[in-house]
């Protein structure tokens, strides 16, 4: 217990560092937050890879009968953790989460700048960490199966490359279809929405998803985000753009979802190995359902409308919910992942 605890409690300021990094800390402090991610990066290895660890799995294991279902899932959690941490060398570990920071504020350096070759040295070596990495995790099944492994535990390329290929089949006929029609325009989609207001929209959208913003936060940051600490500390970031009211409206609703998903989730996981969700896969079936099953429906659209309508009156004057519901699922490639139909 005490291990856990202690581990999610450097998870914890971790997490803060990145959440202030993304949304409050000023652009030129990243050099001094990757020393302390350096600091902090080095304390949880140790923490993880001590061969005192060893001894308490190989005896929890002995016991394992005497274990409820939860504590026997926090044992196989614990033992990947200690093994693949023990794989890693301890300054190939910290110089990784040192580099992570560090990209992260050269992107957003060149994404503002529209500027790829700030970010392209550290992609370069990210990429290289990762596939260093993924020998380390499994050696015995191609890089890529043991890196989707961290995020979809048991999934394999092999797997994805059929459920992949099906939906491939279907997907990019019908998308060549949409393309070929004329296109349809909404003229309430040229106007500008001033972000001061959209702010007061997006409350409206998280209480009307149940979002108690005493446990679910709000913040801007460069590209939308959730980031979960516990049950009951849960954020949410969005990015407003005066020129395109639908697209903080839907990342709202999408990290929303990811922060439902979190507040739902039984406080028995708290500040152990086990928080955060059971994988991304199904972490991104509770964001898509809202966004896109429940705040594309027509009765949703139906419901919003008048808010919109009582915020934005001059733009959406002409709008009827029509309108606004084929709008709302109108359907255009995008190169931008978040904005792609």
């Amino acid at each position: 217990e005490k291990l856990n605890k202690t581990y999610m409690a450097y998870v914890h300021a971790m997490g803060v560092m990145e959440l202030d990094a993304a949304t409050a800390a000023p652009s030129g402090s990243w050099e001094g937050r990757g020393a302390t991610a350096g600091v902090l990066s080095e304390l949880m290895y140790n923490l993880i890879a001590d061969p005192d660890n060893g001894e308490l799995i190989a005896c929890l294991k002995e016991h394992l009968e005497e274990l409820d279902p939860v504590q026997q899932r926090q044992v196989e959690v614990l033992e990947k953790n200690y093994l693949q941490m023990n794989r890693i060398p301890a300054e190939e570990y910290v110089e990784f989460n040192v580099l992570c920071n560090d990209a992260q504020a050269n992107w957003e350096k060149a994404k503002k700048a529209s500027d790829f070759s700030i970010f392209k040295p550290y992609l370069e070596k990210i990429v290289a960490f990762q596939r260093k990495f993924a020998g380390y995790y499994n050696p015995n099944v191609p890089a890529y199966d043991a890196l989707l492994n961290e995020y979809e535990e048991g999934m394999t390329m092999e797997v994805l490359d059929a459920f992949f290929a099906k939906l491939r089949s279907a997907i990019v006929p019908l998308v060549e279809k949409i393309r070929s029609r004329e296109k349809v325009i909404y003229p309430f989609t040229l106007k500008n929405y001033p972000a001061d207001v959209q702010r007061k929209f997006s409350d409206f959208l998280m209480e009307t998803m149940n979002l108690d913003q005493n446990y679910c936060a709000i913040a801007e940051s460069e590209h939308p985000f959730t980031m979960n600490f516990n049950n009951r500390d849960v954020r949410i970031t969005t990015h407003y753009y005066e020129d395109n009211l639908l697209s903080s409206m839907y990342s709202v609703i999408h990290e929303g979802g990811h922060a439902l998903y979190e507040l739902g989730a039984d406080e028995k996981y708290n500040h152990t190995m086990l928080s955060g969700g059971t994988s991304m896969g199904i972490h991104e079936s509770q964001s898509r359902f809202y966004e896109n099953l429940v705040g594309r429906s027509k009765a949703f659209a139906s419901y919003v409308l008048p808010k919109l309508k009582e915020l934005f009156p001059e733009q959406l004057a002409d709008t009827d919910v029509d309108t606004f519901y084929r709008a709302i699922n109108d359907v255009q490639p995008s190169l931008i992942r978040t904005e792609a139909d």
